[in-house]
């Protein structure tokens, strides 16, 4: 991703959306995460990024911001 593509990314960040939720914007995946990534939801969380990746532009941004804890699980 270019730094164009990066700032256009994070200026599009900044409108909230629902939790778990994920959008294209400038070509990569956005995937908005809540609340706690841990040992009980590291799994699912996986095979949802790794399933959202298996297209040809496999480029993914996550949005952490509403992440309120993560342990060693979420790596």
């Amino acid at each position: 991703m270019t730094e164009n593509d990066t700032a256009r990314v994070t200026e599009e960040l900044t409108e909230p959306r629902s939790p778990g939720d994920h959008r294209t914007a400038a070509g990569a995946t956005v995937v908005s995460l809540p609340g706690e990534i841990g040992l009980l939801t590291a799994t699912a969380l996986s095979e949802k990024l790794d399933a959202l990746t298996t297209h040809a532009r496999p480029d993914l941004v996550l949005d952490l911001r509403s992440v309120t804890f993560m342990d060693c699980a979420g790596r």
